[in-house]
C-alpha cells in the first residue's frame, strides 16, 4: 500500500450508514438469496461496528453446496471499515514489482 502511494479512507459514521442503506436498497445486505458476496457482507459487518468472528448472511445454498461450500465465518477488523484509494498505475507497478527474496547462505 505504501509502496502504491495508497491513501486510506475513514467513513464517519453518518457516510457509513448512507453506505449500508445503499445495500440494503440493492438487496445486496443479506435479505436476498441471489445476491451475495462475502467481501461486501464482511465490509458492512466492519461498517456497523462488528469485529471478531461474524457468520456472515451467506444463503444456504452456498454454505451447504457439496461441491464448493463457502466458509459463512469471517473475522473482522477495525481497519476493514475503511477503504484505500491509490493510483490504478501505481498499484499496477507495486504489485507487479519482483518479489523480495531473503539472501542466499552458503554453507
Amino acid at each position: 500500500m505504501a509502496q502504491a502511494g495508497a491513501h486510506e479512507i475513514r467513513f464517519s459514521a453518518a457516510e457509513a450508514q448512507e453506505i449500508l442503506a445503499l445495500y440494503r436498497a440493492m438487496e445486496f445486505d443479506g435479505s436476498n438469496p441471489d445476491r451475495y458476496g462475502k467481501t461486501a457482507f464482511a465490509w458492512q459487518a466492519a461498517l456497523r461496528g462488528e469485529r471478531g468472528r461474524v457468520r456472515l448472511p451467506l444463503p444456504d445454498k452456498v454454505v451447504n453446496d457439496p461441491r464448493n461450500p463457502w466458509n459463512p465465518y469471517v473475522d473482522i477488523t477495525a481497519e476493514m471499515a475503511g477503504c484505500h484509494v491509490m493510483p490504478v498505475e501505481a498499484h499496477l507497478r507495486a504489485i507487479m514489482a519482483p518479489p523480495i527474496l531473503p539472501p542466499r547462505f552458503n554453507f
